[in-house]
């Protein structure tokens, strides 16, 4: 039973589901749901003027996709992307030379090493080979040149995928 399948894969199950009577029924000011926890997070602080500047040089377009987001009507959203994750994990540094401007989509895409960059060619490789930017090679401008040893070390993990 394809049922008892996904019960099996990842712990679903249609009874746990939330019904239209725990929406009409839920308290926002129930002391249930007024708890507070405190947290602590610790995490690298990065230098926002080079991301920012760097966006800027792009004017905030994708240089995988070629999409530019609008927040509103004067302003674009992009992200900066770094090569080899910023983190405690993978050590990667926050220069230029470890970064590119994605949209949100793309660096999500990234983050999960569905694409990654060859440190050879410097052409965009996908998981998945029909996919659209497969072997397609990203535009660069100015001085704007990525660093091997951040391609190298994510490539690296590309190909264990």
């Amino acid at each position: 039973d394809n049922g008892e399948w996904v019960t099996v894969c990842n712990g679903y199950l249609e009874e746990n589901d939330i019904k239209m009577d725990d929406v009409i029924l839920y308290d926002s000011m129930s002391e249930n749901n007024q708890k507070t926890k405190d947290v602590e997070l610790s995490r690298l602080v990065r230098s926002t003027y080079l991301a920012e500047d760097l966006k800027l040089a792009y004017n905030h377009t994708c240089q995988l996709c070629g999409t530019r987001l609008m927040k509103t009507r004067f302003e674009a959203y992009s992200e900066a992307h770094h090569i080899r994750p910023y983190n405690k994990t993978h050590k990667g540094d926050d220069t230029i030379g470890n970064m590119i401007v994605l949209c949100p989509n793309c660096h999500s895409q990234f983050d999960s090493l569905y694409y990654a960059i060859h440190p050879h060619t410097r052409f965009v490789h996908c998981v998945d080979e029909t996919d659209k930017f497969h072997l397609t090679k990203m535009e660069f401008i100015g001085v704007h040149i990525l660093e091997q040893k951040y391609l190298a070390y994510t490539w690296q993990l590309f190909k264990k995928r």
